[in-house]
């Protein structure tokens, strides 16, 4: 059976959330994007060309959404209210898919696209109350900061304190320990 997930993709692109269903044929897909503007129909539909579609600014949505500088409450409250309602779910795109994919890859695909869309969304929610220094519970990436080495002259409480040398100390040349890289399926 095919597996759909690997079609979808997310991103944003210029303040809009775009996902992306891929037909195995290059010749299509299908374009759904979210305008923050709102409105009656938030949600757009239209079919492109998968040969004429660009990826080079393709993100994920979480790291694309801070690197844009997007309103984060509005995207989280809107995108928990619209894009887990409605994304895949809207008709147009449902039976567009059906008939490419059949009904049952399209729901295993909704099914897990809805999971990896929930994920995101509540690491960018943990990411704002961090922000804003009111985090209530650890983001997916909190156990990282305990890895991270000590401040100069002080001493972690798992390591043992060292003897002293009475060599000069060297320091450390600046390198990307430290730096995250989101990487999601």
């Amino acid at each position: 059976m095919l597996d759909l997930a690997s079609f979808i993709e997310t991103y944003a692109v210029d303040s809009q959330i775009y996902v992306v269903l891929r037909g195995v044929n290059p010749e299509h897909s299908f374009e759904l994007w979210w305008r923050q503007s709102g409105g009656s129909m938030p949600w757009q539909l239209r079919r492109r060309g998968h040969t004429a579609w660009t990826l080079a600014n393709k993100k994920t949505l979480l790291s694309s959404l801070l690197q844009q500088g997007v309103d984060m409450d509005l995207a989280t409250t809107e995108l928990t209210r619209i894009a887990l309602n409605q994304v895949v779910f809207a008709a147009t795109v449902m039976r567009e898919a059906e008939d490419l994919f059949g009904r049952t890859a399209v729901t295993q695909a909704v099914d897990e696209h809805k999971a990896f869309l929930e994920r995101l969304i509540q690491s960018t929610r943990n990411l704002i109350e961090e922000k804003k220094g009111k985090t209530s519970q650890p983001t997916p990436m909190a156990h990282l900061d305990r890895a991270k080495p000590s401040a100069p002259g002080r001493r972690s409480e798992t390591t043992p304190e060292r003897p002293r040398s009475s060599k000069p100390a060297r320091r450390r040349t600046p390198g990307v320990r430290g730096h995250l890289r989101l990487v999601t399926n």
